[in-house]
């Protein structure tokens, strides 16, 4: 994996051992008591990723709470995204029929039982923590962006199937909602107990902000995940789609790769600095500066400092392209 490719990214911080050990500690007994884990190999994989250590370089200032939720919640991601890494994510209908059910969770009145698979029951247990304390409007919001996430799974098997990347212009839009990266964003008023106001949140300059914080990450893991997911049939890589789009070879796409991702670094320098001014004309819209120079700005930079170290993405890890990329069957119920 070419996990060795630098960006221009400040050096990572100090990994808080003992806060990043206990959350992953009690990630790993969440996951189990859920059903997502239950065989040791499972578990010992799990914990390998340190999964806590995104946590805190993404939220360095959260309580701990927060960042116990965030941890589950990323390790709820990381195993779901793992089981469309064999035959279900080659089978457009199945990973549609699965998008919809779980859809459907978030939906369900309160107090109404969850299906009886491990994804569901840990995800039953997810979303009333995820909105709580959260207004109506933003609580619409992350219903509207879940909705859009499961639905991904199915447009990315399209693709696997026909074996032909995106466009690059269709890819930039499923691979922020694949990764769901407009979430991660939303998670920032949830960590730190502060929603934007409506008349910053949807002005064009942070749109245009959040949009570039949602893209380097994802373009960051696809350089990084890159030999993985071609071993796995896989098309909607960003190297792989401007390999296609381009006509050229690899190195020349790692460039191309390279090039969007240090453009929108500078882009969004560039545009921070109009931030101070648009607080001003909204009327001194309070933490505006520290939200984006900030709290916006480490989702970039943590993604970038765990995925370099991650163990998840390294090559001795992987296992085998013939089989399945999991361990554990998440989808499977007595039922079915």
């Amino acid at each position: 994996m070419p996990q060795d490719i630098d960006y221009p990214f400040p050096p990572a911080p100090p990994r808080a051992d003992e806060l990043v050990d206990r959350l992953n500690a009690r990630s790993l007994a969440w996951a189990t008591a859920h059903g997502l884990l239950t065989g040791a190999d499972a578990r010992a994989r799990y914990d390998a990723w340190d999964i806590a250590a995104l946590s805190y370089y993404l939220f360095p200032s959260a309580d701990e709470e927060g960042l116990q939720l965030y941890t589950d919640l990323l390790g709820y991601w990381f195993l779901l995204d793992d089981q469309f890494d064999g035959p279900l994510g080659a089978d457009p209908a199945r990973a549609a029929a699965v998008g919809e059910e779980l859809i459907a969770l978030l939906h369900l009145p309160a107090g109404a039982p969850v299906p009886d698979f491990p994804l569901a029951r840990a995800f039953g247990e997810l979303w009333p923590r995820l909105r709580h304390g959260m207004s109506p409007s933003w609580c619409g919001r992350m219903t509207h962006l879940w909705e859009r996430f499961y639905a991904s799974m199915a447009h990315e098997a399209v693709f696997r199937v026909e074996r032909r990347p995106p466009t690059l212009d269709d890819f930039v839009e499923l691979r922020r909602e694949s990764g769901a990266m407009e979430m991660v964003v939303e998670m920032i008023d949830r960590i730190r107990g502060v929603e934007l106001p409506a008349s910053v949140r949807f002005s064009p300059l942070l749109q245009r902000l959040r949009g570039i914080a949602m893209d380097v990450p994802v373009w960051l893991n696809d350089v990084y995940t890159l030999e993985r997911e071609e071993a796995r049939g896989d098309t909607a890589n960003l190297v792989l789609v401007i390999e296609h789009q381009l006509a050229c070879d690899r190195v020349r796409a790692l460039d191309t790769a390279g090039g969007m991702i240090t453009g929108a670094l500078e882009d969004y320098a560039e545009l921070s600095d109009q931030i101070p001014e648009l607080a001003g004309l909204l009327g001194g819209v309070a933490a505006l500066d520290e939200y984006v120079s900030v709290h916006l700005r480490t989702i970039m930079d943590g993604y970038y400092h765990w995925e370099r170290r991650t163990i998840r993405y390294q090559r001795a890890h992987e296992l085998p392209a013939d089989g399945p990329g999991y361990l554990e069957d998440l989808l499977a119920s007595p039922v079915r």
